[in-house]
């Protein structure tokens, strides 16, 4: 039996709103499920269904029970790219989720990306592209890139080890002139151990035949849409894996 989540909603601070099924959300506002900290340490198993999560935010990312794949969320349909590279639809929306973060995306900002600009130019001068690095922005990139590198986690089983050993082994996958999007977050250094601080972006091509975790790409003709967040809602898993986990490691 799943027990349910706490959820905690960032407005100037942290106000407790209690054991509760989150309300719909407005614009400009992320909903998280867990932590990333939770994710790297080894902490896979679904807690909240994408059935909760759906009325909350119509873009994001995150992964399903059992690390069983990167999770792609873009117009409201949510795909996910599996271990060996396939995608699949997600109709079934009582799976579980350890790690799922949405935004009702509307794309205020737009701006074209010269081509040839890399992620690690992003990583390395995030200021080119953002107003600031102290807000919280769901991003969309769309349109067609020179090279796009990712990943993608094959589901797991018990006992689970954590994160930074599955990237020693993790599979990898590299297109060539393709078009598709990237969505994602932007998230201050100031969330570190909440979200993954930083960009955070997954990629779906236009075909739907591949993706994941994006780790690098370089842009041929790419536009870049954000929306900038300013409520963040977190809810906390209220379990025993949760409670006992050592995040000080």
């Amino acid at each position: 039996m799943k027990i349910p989540l706490l959820l905690f909603s960032f407005l100037p601070a942290f106000l407790l709103a209690g054991c509760c099924t989150p309300q719909k959300s407005n614009n400009h506002v992320v909903t998280q499920a867990s932590t990333y900290d939770a994710l790297y340490h080894g902490l896979y198993d679904g807690e909240v269904p994408l059935a909760k999560m759906e009325p909350l935010g119509d873009q994001g990312l995150g992964t399903v029970d059992r690390f069983d794949g990167e999770v792609f969320l873009l117009n409201g349909k949510f795909h996910v790219i599996r271990g060996d590279g396939h995608v699949d639809s997600i109709t079934d929306l009582n799976i579980t989720s350890p790690f799922l973060e949405v935004e009702t995306f509307r794309g205020d900002m737009t701006r074209s990306l010269p081509a040839g600009t890399t992620y690690a130019q992003l990583q390395q001068s995030p200021l080119e592209v953002l107003p600031t690095q102290n807000m919280i922005y769901a991003v969309r990139l769309e349109g067609i890139f020179q090279h796009v590198k990712t990943r993608s986690i094959p589901r797991q089983s018990k006992p689970y080890v954590p994160l930074s050993e599955l990237s020693k082994t993790q599979p990898t996958f590299e297109f060539t002139n393709v078009t598709g999007t990237m969505v994602g977050f932007w998230s201050p250094p100031s969330s570190k151990g909440v979200a993954l601080a930083g960009w955070h972006l997954h990629f779906l091509t236009a075909d739907q035949q591949g993706g994941g975790h994006v780790l690098e790409f370089t842009t041929r003709d790419v536009v870049l849409k954000m929306d900038e967040c300013h409520e963040f809602h977190w809810l906390i898993p209220d379990s025993d894996d949760f409670r006992s986990a050592d995040f000080t490691r």
